[in-house]
């Protein structure tokens, strides 16, 4: 005689992180404040932006407040997409939240 077997259930909450409450402001990302100057680094990050055909650039570590600009230009984005890949240092000027120029 077979003896049937429960099956466990859980109750499933949908995108809700254990411990976590989206108005917790530890969970938040801090906002991303614009950037004038001169920089120096390692790219850890890019985030495109598809509708717009814009990057912005993050360099090491990568987190939201190392933001180092923005550009649209197609030929700087390929530029910095070649130097997050291969992992080179570069330097580089924005204003007004722009990459103006970089040196690769």
């Amino acid at each position: 005689m077979k003896h049937a077997t429960k099956r466990r259930t859980t109750k499933r909450t949908a995108n809700k992180a254990k411990g976590v409450s989206v108005s917790d402001p530890d969970y938040l990302s801090p906002s991303i404040e614009a950037f004038d100057g001169v920089w120096n680094g390692q790219i850890a990050r890019l985030r495109f932006y598809a509708s717009q055909q814009s990057v912005q650039v993050f360099l090491a570590p990568g987190n939201n407040n190392n933001l180092i600009g923005a550009t649209t230009d197609p030929t700087s984005i390929q530029a910095l997409f070649l130097a997050t890949d291969n992992g080179r240092t570069i330097l580089g000027y924005t204003a007004n939240n722009v990459i103006q120029f970089i040196d690769y």
